[in-house]
C-alpha cells in the first residue's frame, strides 16, 4: 500500500512539474494578415479621436471597449502604427499596421497574459488562450473585411481605370462668385456648338472642375471630349490627356456639397497611397442639371489622373 502511495504522489509530482515546464508563466503570441488598405488611412478610421472609431468589428460597449464572439477588447492610446488594446482577462495587446506596399498593409495583433500559479486556473487560463487565438484571427479576418478596398476609409468607391476620353475642347472663365447650372451649361452649350460647327463629334458627357482661387475668385472650367482631335483658337482650347494613362474613377449621387467631400477623399486617397498627378482632378456631369433640379438626383463621375 505505501508502495502505491509513493508511486501516486511521484507521479503527481511529475504531473504538477510539467504543469510549471510545460506551460510558461507568460504567454505570448501574435497573428497577421494583408490587407488593401493603407496604414495611414486604417490608422485614421481605427484612431478617430471624437470617439466615433470605425472599423473596429464587434458590438460597441462604450467609446473605446468592443465585445466581439468571445472577445471584449478595449482600445488605448496610439503611437506611430501601433494601438494598444487590452482585453477582459487583463491580458495586454497591440494592433500593429506596418505598409507592406505603397497599396496594402500588414495588420498584426500581438498578444500576452500571465498565468496563474494555482494549477486549475493554470489549465483554464491556458486552455482558454488557446481559443482566444481563434477570436483573434477572426478579429484579423473582420478587419480584413472592414477595410479591404477602402471604402469605409474614404467613403467613397474608388477604382483605378484607364483614360478613354483623351482629345477635348475646353474654356476657361474667371468669375467673382460661384457659378450657378445655368452659366456652367451655357459655357458647355458654347463648347459643344464649337465642336460642332468645326467638324468635331462628341463622345461623352461634359467635364467640369472649378478652383477657388480666393476672395471671390473662382476659375471655372468646362471640356467636351472629342472623338478625334478639333482645332481650337484663343477662346476654344484644344487639350490632350495622356491615352490609356492611369486614372482614378468614383460615381456619386447627390449635390455640390456631395461632390466636394467625394473629390477631398479623392485628393487624400492620392496622398495616402503616394501617387503624383499629371493633369488635373475633373467632374464628368452625367445627369443634365437643367433639367433634373432635384440635387439629391443629380450623378456625377470623379476622374483623378494619377502616375502609377
Amino acid at each position: 500500500m505505501k508502495r502505491w502511495t509513493v508511486i501516486l504522489v511521484v507521479v503527481l509530482l511529475s504531473l504538477t512539474g510539467l504543469l510549471y515546464v510545460g506551460i510558461s508563466s507568460q504567454q505570448s503570441f501574435s497573428k497577421s494578415i494583408v490587407i488593401a488598405c493603407t496604414n495611414e488611412g486604417a490608422l485614421r478610421m481605427l484612431t478617430n479621436e471624437a470617439g466615433n472609431k470605425k472599423g473596429w468589428p464587434g458590438n460597441k460597449l462604450n467609446d473605446s471597449t468592443y465585445q466581439f464572439e468571445e472577445l471584449t477588447y478595449t482600445v488605448g492610446t496610439s503611437l506611430l502604427n501601433i494601438i494598444a488594446l487590452r482585453f477582459e482577462s487583463h491580458a495586454r495587446g497591440e494592433l500593429i499596421i506596418d505598409e507592406t506596399m505603397p497599396d496594402s498593409s500588414r495588420f498584426t495583433v500581438a498578444y500576452s497574459e500571465k498565468i496563474p500559479l494555482q494549477p486549475l486556473k493554470r489549465i483554464s487560463t491556458y486552455n482558454k488562450i488557446q481559443k482566444t487565438k481563434t477570436n483573434i484571427e477572426n478579429l484579423l479576418n473582420a478587419l480584413k473585411k472592414n477595410f479591404d478596398g477602402e471604402e469605409l476609409v474614404y467613403g467613397i468607391k474608388i477604382e483605378m481605370s484607364r483614360v478613354k476620353d483623351s482629345a477635348m475642347i475646353s474654356t476657361r472663365t474667371l468669375m467673382n462668385h460661384y457659378p450657378d447650372v445655368t452659366e456652367v451649361y451655357q459655357q458647355i452649350d458654347a463648347i459643344r456648338k464649337y465642336i460642332q460647327t468645326n467638324g468635331g463629334e462628341e463622345t461623352s458627357a461634359p467635364m467640369l472642375n472649378i478652383f477657388d482661387e480666393g476672395p471671390n475668385q473662382f476659375l471655372v472650367m468646362v471640356a467636351v471630349p472629342t472623338k478625334t482631335l478639333v482645332n481650337g483658337n484663343e477662346t476654344f482650347l484644344q487639350k490632350r490627356m495622356l491615352a490609356n494613362g492611369f486614372i482614378l474613377v468614383s460615381e456619386v449621387r447627390g449635390g455640390n456639397t456631395t461632390i466636394q467631400s467625394a473629390e477631398a477623399a479623392m485628393k487624400q486617397y492620392v496622398a495616402d497611397h503616394q501617387k503624383s498627378s499629371p493633369a488635373i482632378p475633373f467632374q464628368m456631369l452625367l445627369t443634365d442639371r437643367r433639367a433634373e433640379p432635384d440635387t439629391a438626383k443629380w450623378k456625377t463621375r470623379l476622374y483623378y489622373p494619377v502616375m502609377y
